[in-house]
């Protein structure tokens, strides 16, 4: 779009903070065949991991800032060992 002239590679996130609550999201899942649940939804401390077809598409995380960027460093760097690992860690 501005004749750089190479791919763009960057993984897609967003984040909101909602009083004292953290919302972040990284990837891009439009649609999905597995969604895992992990961590405590009421005590804000939690995350949603998407796959398509065994693959981490994309992770919502409550409350976990530090998973949430190294979510988004192993995605751009295409790293699925990395990604697992850290997805089992927390």
């Amino acid at each position: 779009m501005l004749g750089i002239g190479h791919a763009f590679r960057d993984v897609p996130f967003f984040w909101s903070q909602h009083y004292d609550t953290t919302i972040s999201y990284v990837g891009h899942a439009p649609s999905w065949d597995a969604l895992e649940m992990q961590g405590d939804l009421a005590a804000r401390n939690a995350c949603a991991i998407y796959r398509r077809k065994g693959r981490v598409i994309a992770v919502a995380t409550i409350g976990r800032d530090r998973m949430s960027l190294a979510v988004e460093a192993a995605l751009e760097q295409g790293d699925t060992a990395a990604l697992e690992s850290v997805l089992r860690t927390q």
